[in-house]
């Protein structure tokens, strides 16, 4: 400024300046304006009420000054910008904090040195304060952070009581909170401004040194390196470490995926005689191996290979022809009676559990040549979950001479024979059978059994009293005892319960070999203790030394050596079957607890008017629903024994409400709550798939054995969660950001590691997640990109899209042999458009079963009458673009990912969670709409603020 521009004394100033106060529940708010108003050149003093809950508001306006009302409290930074958008061509403003009452006149001399001196900028320098103040970490800080920055020298780096030319300041971009000193000091010195500090003697309320000084600096110290992070180096540096970072996440990522995946051993080489002896024992559950009971079949099970079977099979529980007909297509097969869409156990009488006089749905028959006839009325189901083919186990052995045998293994002659299904091949044929029973001699009738003249030879028997022709528990063991005592030195024996009379439950499997002890578990599977009943059929071929024939599902056997931990597989099943009785009602309680938030908050905003917030319980709500999955991975943890769900649901439910009352701490800017949320979220699941997703499997929202068709990497419903979290922190990023570019290039680095982690298949496997994600990420990151885009920008982007697609398609098909994307391309045309039907029919099921269904047109009823009850799209998402488009970009995730997979509507009901806590944030706090201005008598109308502010 010149020293001609200023006033001379007893005179006004042609055109004054604008003093600005931040201000929240302050109660020397009169005195401060009272005082600030005694300033020659000051022409008017703008409070903004920064969401106090108190009425300083009014004692404001009520001592004269213009009263900008912020609907709720968004820090300095931003209540000075809005100061500033009201008021856009003040030559001049002076800052000044609340709570200086009388004293705040002596900010005169920070006006006279602006007016008189060369400076830009001049900042008042407070007296000492002695034991008043802190212990000056802070302080000393932020003059750290300035002289790095800018090699200036401060004195009083967190002073609020400035004098700054406007021009100067409206170039700016103000830093968010306790934070709008420091970044404004080193942003205007950057930008050429010169600082000059003068001593006043000034006076204002100390936080002292008790606890809640410390909880002041403490907010203080984190907005303050908030502000200097993104200040340090030059813009090249700051692109180039954000880059760097970026890549050694990823590479971190997969190379702990890679070290962490369970591989196991591969089996021994078969004998040079090999044979098969296969037990199964219908009704057994992993309980078994522990059974007193039966000490010959746990002996065998600690002494031997050892691991849980997931027999999952679209058909009623117990029901063995479909369980034996799965084992036979090494795949999930259902048999329903022919002409109707009745499953096995649905059928009249057809029951497993028939009385052994009635006529069973699966017999036996001998022909002249010594062979025999399966002869059975039932056939495979169309349901898109039965997809294996019968018989192919069958036809693997007999394809080159190889024989089949079938033992019933009941108290007198066979009558269901179901066990048959699983060793016949695709004309029926049985090589030799054995359907005598057991009879008082279980001895003797074991040498009849391992004497038979087969490759394979399956022997069933049956866990229960219910029938005549069932054995007891100990009989059972007798049976196995006697086999495992007269077999050849070179036989295989295998001993796999089958069809458990409870849904939600594992099956035990023991592979005895001579030499070979240890947990089982496959490629399938990716788990020790776990297989699939695709990965006996094709261990059977490999023990058998026979290839195993295409369409014939899982993986061969693997084995960690070392004693068999049986506890920790009873505890495994265990788990199984908590999960699977505790989701149904917990997910119930979390939907409708949301619906009731859903429902109120519009009605309650229609009603209540613009000046009235919504109870806060209504953002607790979604806040801890947006926690919810995430706090249900972290409950997979604890022991099984709270697992059930009359532990679960009060847990989860006090574990939601705590997220959401710490996630309401964070208050950078309107969404930091549900940005603290998202950003956990994502950490965890990153992490977590990074180290083999131990958190996905048997959690609540992550996959469990007995019902889903996936052990490993990330399922359907983790998907959705890591696409939505990671759209909320992409938008938040870039709506906070004081770097852009390097911001922008930090998002694309974090949507480039989130594909990776769900794609990758040592990490999520989840390829499918990739057809959702490239596109709507690289929507997002066009509509966030500052490129104009012309037709050839536009052309130049979608080429190296698809060429990034390709790239990842062909690395994933080079590194995930037996993946996803593996069975897909292996499967040719035919096999893709099968893989889409089933998808479809799935997805149409899943719908019509599922209590996720619910969420859509709750959700869909929230989104409606919120959107008309006040405001107008632009007016709410006032100065945060980048946030609107964040929500665009929820809704593409959500319902792209639900039309790419085969979950349905659990993905975009998923994603509506995210959505749903957007919106109540955004209506209930109103956090980027304009304040209100409330004008004293003798003031003339303020300049109407422009459309934008952040910080």
């Amino acid at each position: 400024m010149n020293p001609s521009d200023v006033p001379n004394e007893g005179t006004e100033p042609d055109v004054g300046g604008i003093a600005v106060v931040p201000a929240k529940n302050s109660p020397s708010i009169e005195a401060t304006v009272a005082a600030l108003r005694r300033i020659r050149g000051v022409t008017r003093v703008v409070v903004v009420d920064d969401g106090s809950t108190d009425d300083t508001g009014v004692r404001a306006l009520a001592a004269g000054a213009e009263v900008l009302a912020l609907p709720v409290n968004r820090g300095k930074g931003a209540a000075l910008g809005e100061a500033v958008l009201a008021h856009p061509d003040a030559p001049w403003y002076l800052l000044a904090d609340a709570d200086l009452a009388e004293t705040a006149e002596h900010l005169t001399a920070l006006v006279e040195r602006l007016l008189v001196g060369d400076e830009e900028l001049v900042v008042a320098r407070f007296p000492p304060a002695g034991t008043q103040a802190g212990a000056g970490r802070i302080k000393a800080l932020s003059a750290a952070a300035i002289r790095s920055t800018t090699g200036v020298e401060v004195l009083e780096p967190l002073s609020g009581q400035r004098a700054i030319d406007g021009a100067t300041l409206r170039s700016l971009h103000p830093a968010p909170r306790f934070g709008v000193e420091v970044g404004m000091s080193i942003d205007a010195l950057r930008a050429g401004a010169r600082l000059a500090e003068v001593s006043l003697p000034l006076d204002h309320d100390h936080t002292g040194r008790g606890w809640a000084g410390r909880r002041h600096r403490i907010r203080q110290g984190i907005d303050i390196v908030r502000t200097v992070w993104p200040r340090l180096g030059t813009p090249r540096l700051r692109l180039a470490v954000v880059l760097a970072l970026s890549v050694v996440a990823i590479v971190a990522s997969v190379g702990l995926g890679k070290a962490t995946r369970w591989h196991g051993e591969a089996l021994p080489a078969p004998s040079a005689k090999p044979r098969v002896i296969l037990v199964t024992i219908a009704g057994a559950g992993m309980d078994l191996l522990e059974d007193p009971r039966a000490p010959a079949i746990s002996s065998l099970a600690r002494s031997s290979a050892t691991a849980s079977v997931s027999t999952r099979v679209p058909a009623p529980p117990g029901d063995l022809a479909s369980q034996h007909a799965s084992l036979g297509a090494g795949a999930p097969v259902a048999l329903v009676v022919p002409g109707g869409d009745l499953e096995f156990g649905e059928a009249e009488g057809l029951t497993n559990e028939s009385p052994a006089t009635a006529a069973g749905p699966v017999k036996v028959q001998a022909l002249p040549d010594g062979s025999a006839q399966v002869i059975d009325p039932l056939t495979v189901s169309d349901d898109s979950r039965s997809y294996g083919t019968r018989g192919l186990l069958g036809d693997s052995i007999r394809r080159d001479g190889g024989r089949v045998g079938y033992v019933w293994a009941g108290k007198g002659r066979a009558q269901l024979a179901n066990g048959a299904a699983a060793v016949a091949d695709d004309g029926g044929t049985i090589d030799t059978v054995d359907i005598a029973g057991v009879g008082d001699d279980p001895d003797a009738a074991a040498r009849r059994y391992v004497d038979l003249d087969a490759d394979l030879i399956l022997v069933e028997t049956r866990r229960s009293a219910l029938t005549p022709s069932t054995l007891a528990v100990s009989d059972v063991d007798r049976v196995v005892a006697a086999i495992d005592a007269h077999r050849r030195p070179t036989d295989t024996l295998i001993v796999l319960g089958l069809g458990h009379d409870a849904r939600w439950h594992l099956s035990p499997l023991i592979l005895s070999e001579p030499g070979l002890r240890g947990t089982l578990g496959s490629d399938s599977t990716r788990r020790q203790g776990i297989m699939t009943m695709g990965d006996v059929s094709a261990t059977v071929l490999n023990r058998l030394d026979r290839p195993r024939p295409k369409g014939l599902g899982g993986a061969v056997a693997r084995i960690e050596r070392g004693a068999p931990d049986i506890g920790a597989l009873v505890d495994l099943d265990r788990r199984v079957d908590q999960r699977e009785r505790s989701y149904a009602p917990t997910v119930t309680i979390f939907i409708v607890i949301q619906a009731l938030a859903y429902i109120i908050a519009p009605l309650v905003a229609r009603r209540s008017g613009r000046s009235s917030q919504l109870p806060g319980v209504l953002v607790a709500v979604t806040l801890g629903s947006a926690a919810f999955p995430v706090l249900t991975f972290l409950w997979r943890l604890m022991p099984v024994s709270l697992q059930g769900p009359f532990v679960t649901i009060p847990a989860l439910t006090m574990l939601c409400a705590a997220a959401a009352l710490l996630a309401m701490q964070a208050r950078r800017f309107g969404l930091s709550p549900l940005n603290a949320v998202a950003g956990v979220t994502l950490a965890v699941m990153v992490v977590d798939a990074s180290l083999g997703a131990p958190l996905q499997q048997i959690s609540l929202l992550g996959y469990s054995p007995v019902t889903a068709a996936r052990f490993y990497g990330l399922g359907n419903m983790a998907f959705a969660v890591l696409g939505a979290c990671a759209v909320i922190v992409a938008a938040s990023w870039l709506h906070a950001a004081t770097d852009r570019r390097a911001a922008f290039v930090a998002v694309a680095g974090m949507f480039a590691l989130v594909v990776v982690v769900d794609a990758a298949p040592m990490l999520g496997a989840d390829f499918g997640g990739v057809l959702t994600f490239v596109p709507a990420f690289g929507l997002l990151l066009a509509a966030w990109s500052p490129i104009t885009w012309n037709r050839r920008n536009v052309a130049l982007a979608v080429l190296v899209g698809l060429v990034g697609f390709a790239v990842a398609v062909g690395v994933a098909l080079k590194l995930g042999s037996g993946t996803h994307l593996d069975t897909v391309t292996n499967g040719g045309w035919d096999g893709f458009t099968e893989i889409v039907r089933r998808k479809v029919a799935t997805n149409l099921r899943v719908m019509r079963l599922t209590v996720w269904s619910w969420m859509v047109p709750i959700a869909a009823f929230f989104l409606l009458l919120s959107l008309t009850t006040s405001g107008t799209w632009r007016e709410r998402f006032r100065g945060a673009t980048d946030l609107r488009t964040g929500l665009m970009g929820l809704f593409v995730v959500g319902f792209l990912g639900g039309a790419v997979n085969d979950s349905g509507i659990v993905i975009p009901a998923l994603a509506l969670v995210y959505i749903g806590a957007f919106l109540m944030l955004v209506q209930v706090r109103k956090p980027f709409e304009a304040p209100e201005v409330r004008l004293p008598e003798d003031a003339s109308p303020p300049i109407k603020p422009a459309p934008a502010v952040s910080g």
